[in-house]
């Protein structure tokens, strides 16, 4: 586990430099500790479960024939067991976080500059008009490369991988180009044609994801919710739009606590809001100003 780890950090600190032999190995043992991590998880997981579910029957029927210090003893020891159990699931898991977050930021700054370059440079306005937009549309220079990039990572990671380390690393690439799409649009002010082009950029985008790993599309739903409401038609529309996304962020709530999920799924909150529609070159401050969600 260790040298693996040592490996990912090799792999992270040259990602897409060196001897390409070196670096096949280097992704080829790194995933095979991820995927060796991921199994030893799952089994520790199913294991305990059949052992705790043995120990209550045991426990059971020995309280029927024996309550002597030795009947006690062994109790203590199948509990005990079980307990040991979880704390190695447990470590595993643990083990799996920092090795998928390891390995998928070695993608990470390609990503990165590749969308400071375009979409992040001070050259790129969204202060479009009709004409400018359908220009920009046709040219596509924004979406087709990034998608290009991240096909061409996710590509060289997935033969190496298992299918659900694969999923969760996409998950993964999916969280941080997410995060840094929204630090570059931020930056930016629009007009309507520019927040237009900007909804169809990241629907593009959460599409691409979605295809390779039906959970991804969690992973952009901040992002999503500043696009549609930074395309309103007017300001008196941005009140249908937030509580609609209300509604959904309320119900995503219950189902993450009723499935489980640990994964905090980001939104908008109400503050938020205005800041976004500030970065409309049609709406005056005093208007925004005046919402109140």
């Amino acid at each position: 586990s260790q040298q693996g780890q040592a490996q990912l950090n090799r792999l992270m600190g040259n990602p897409n430099g060196g001897d390409k032999d070196e670096q096949s190995e280097i992704l080829h043992s790194a995933s095979t500790v991820l995927n060796t991590v991921a199994l030893c998880a799952h089994y520790t997981s199913e294991l305990q479960k059949q052992v705790d579910m043995e120990a209550d029957e045991i426990i059971a029927a020995d309280a029927e024939l024996n309550s002597g210090e030795a009947s006690l003893r062994q109790i203590r020891m199948l509990k005990s067991c079980c307990d040991t159990m979880v704390e190695s699931r447990s470590m595993f898991q643990r083990s799996l976080e920092v090795g998928l977050s390891k390995f998928a930021s070695s993608t990470r700054s390609s990503i990165h500059n590749q969308i400071d370059k375009t979409i992040g440079s001070s050259n790129t306005s969204f202060e479009m008009d009709e004409h400018d937009f359908q220009r920009t549309e046709a040219v596509d220079p924004y979406v087709r490369p990034l998608l290009a990039l991240i096909a061409s990572s996710i590509a060289t990671m997935n033969p190496e991988l298992s299918t659900v380390i694969s999923l969760l690393m996409c998950d993964r690439i999916a969280e941080f180009t997410a995060d840094a799409l929204e630090a570059a649009y931020v930056r930016k002010r629009f007009t309507l044609y520019g927040a237009l082009l900007l909804d169809k950029d990241v629907r593009r985008i959460v599409a691409f994801f979605s295809k390779r790993s039906p959970t991804t599309k969690d992973r952009f739903r901040r992002l999503m919710q500043l696009t549609e409401i930074l395309g309103v038609d007017s300001l008196e529309e941005v009140y249908d739009v937030y509580d609609a996304q209300k509604s959904v962020n309320e119900k995503s709530e219950l189902q993450s606590k009723s499935s489980g999920n640990r994964y905090k799924i980001k939104v908008v909150d109400p503050k938020e809001v205005k800041r976004v529609l500030a970065l409309r070159v049609d709406f005056s401050q005093k208007d925004i100003q005046a919402i109140k969600l």
